[in-house]
């Protein structure tokens, strides 16, 4: 069941706490009786942004309870008398399925999905992911932490399943049919998946290291935690590396949604630009006019990002970047000077795909920051800085002559 600890009115976001083998409620329950998620929601943005739920499914090492209960609940039912639910191990594909249908159902108000996993949970919501993809509310998964998932398997199984006749248990050896059919579909489903972070506890011995990581087709961020297989589900207060790490997660996530949301805003009337320094320079340079006509998008999709980011409070960020893209121009119109770019038509082509290739390098910054928002940003640095010119002739004085030309 889907069971909610914290509901605001105004959170579009959803944290789902999935246990794993023999778990429940108390697997995120600290030895002085702290949950995981009351930990997250001490910082207050996360609080506010974010709603918190668990999901509890039937778990049990042990069938000989079930099948007792089995059979003197269907001689009840023969005599006519009242009896409990029989509850029963499920696949972790039949687990699925209910978890399916209670996101369906209970998560309409949720723009946002996002699932806290742990050991079996964690393949129970890669089950979910390519089993159910078609899903409205599966679609809805953003971000799934993976908390010490045997993704490959556990050896530990393997003694387990002597021992125990238990599917679950079964669900965890190593080279288990079922799981490698997941790991398969996960793998081709690549630009479907959200995005995933693997969290590997060092003093785990139940999900070793190259367990812990899944097979992917994107290249894998992983956490490293000082816990077992236990303790990284349950850390002991918000400065645990485990906790610290999967609020940053969640905070940069709503910095992401934020920028997101702005991106997807309708376009501005870019007619109201034809003024700005940052166009007339491109203009007496005579840059293509299509290239105006992308710089003039570009400059408002950076605008719109930058109050983000003022908003948010980010200026160390919006610095850093303005001062990269700036140097970027720099270098390239010391170029133009010697006569190695001949016009301004190259000369901003020449930028825009030095931009494009620094992205991910001297520009990383956070994933919803395109490098169509940073090409937009050289367009800002040129409406406010009057060392940016698209031709090597031309200077202050030059604009300001094309202006009054233009008013008269």
């Amino acid at each position: 069941m889907l069971d909610f600890l914290h509901k605001s009115k105004a959170s579009k976001s959803l944290v789902i706490f999935v246990h794993g083998l023999q778990g429940s409620e108390n697997t995120w329950l600290n030895a002085s009786g702290k949950s995981f998620p009351s930990l997250l929601i001490q910082d207050e943005e996360i609080k506010r942004n974010f709603d918190f739920a668990y999901f509890n499914y039937y778990t049990s090492l042990f069938n000989i309870p079930e099948i007792v209960k089995k059979y003197t609940g269907f001689f009840k039912g023969l005599l006519g008398k009242p009896h409990a639910k029989v509850d029963k191990n499920l696949h972790i594909n039949e687990v699925s399925d209910l978890l399916s249908t209670y996101l369906g159902e209970m998560t309409h108000q949720y723009d946002s999905l996002i699932l806290v996993c742990h050991s079996l949970g964690g393949l129970i919501a890669k089950s979910l992911i390519v089993h159910h993809s078609g899903d409205a509310a599966v679609k809805k998964i953003k971000l799934i932490f993976s908390l010490a998932v045997p993704h490959n398997g556990s050896h530990l199984a393997d003694i387990g399943e002597r021992v125990l006749s238990n599917v679950q248990i079964k669900n965890l050896m190593p080279l288990n049919d079922d799981v490698n059919k997941i790991n398969h579909l996960w793998i081709s489903n690549k630009d479907f998946n959200p995005k995933i972070i693997y969290f590997q506890g060092k003093m785990d011995d139940i999900v070793v290291g190259a367990s812990s990581v899944g097979f992917d087709a994107n290249k894998p961020e992983i956490k490293f935690c000082d816990d077992d297989h236990i303790s990284i589900a349950k850390p002991q207060s918000a400065s645990a590396l485990v906790c610290i790490s999967v609020a940053n997660a969640l905070l940069g996530f709503v910095k992401n949604q934020a920028i997101n949301e702005l991106s997807n805003q309708e376009a501005a009337d870019l007619s109201e630009l034809e003024k700005q320094d940052f166009v007339l320079k491109l203009i007496i340079a005579d840059v293509h006019s299509n290239l105006i006509a992308n710089a003039k998008q570009r400059f408002y999709d950076a605008e719109r990002v930058r109050r983000v980011l003022i908003q948010m409070d980010m200026n160390k960020e919006m610095d850093f970047l303005y001062s990269a893209i700036g140097q970027i121009y720099t270098d390239a119109f010391s170029e133009a000077l010697a006569g190695k770019i001949k016009d301004g038509d190259e000369l901003l082509g020449h930028v825009h795909r030095r931009i494009g290739e620094e992205n991910l390098n001297l520009l990383k910054s956070i994933s919803e920051i395109t490098f169509l928002h940073k090409i937009g940003m050289v367009h800002q640095l040129a409406n406010v800085n009057e060392d940016i010119w698209w031709a090597r002739e031309h200077s202050i004085k030059t604009l300001e002559e094309y202006k009054a030309k233009k008013s008269e």
